[in-house]
């Protein structure tokens, strides 16, 4: 899906046509206006360091203690078969 353009002014003064960035280059990135990838969701790059989507794997009939980043207090998580925990 083609991404939507917005218009810019150039150095010179011009208009100009800018495509907003869909991934992060780091500092090289700053300032720009950002869009949604192709699954309609921000790119893990544009995410700050340390923030993002945390997937624990589990077997059947085990009890987990989660602690997740900005939590004050653990979660219990009762897995009653295998499957994996996303949090976000």
């Amino acid at each position: 899906m083609p991404t939507n353009r917005y218009l810019g002014v150039s150095s010179t003064g011009q208009p100009t046509e800018v495509v907003p960035a869909i991934t992060s280059s780091g500092a090289a990135s700053a300032g720009q206006i950002i869009a949604l990838n192709a699954a309609g969701a921000l790119d893990a790059t544009m995410l700050p360091s340390g923030v993002g989507a945390t997937a624990v794997t589990a077997a059947a009939g085990n009890l987990i203690q989660y602690c997740g980043k900005g939590m004050s207090t653990t979660e219990l998580l009762f897995i009653p078969s295998t499957f994996t925990v996303v949090v976000a």
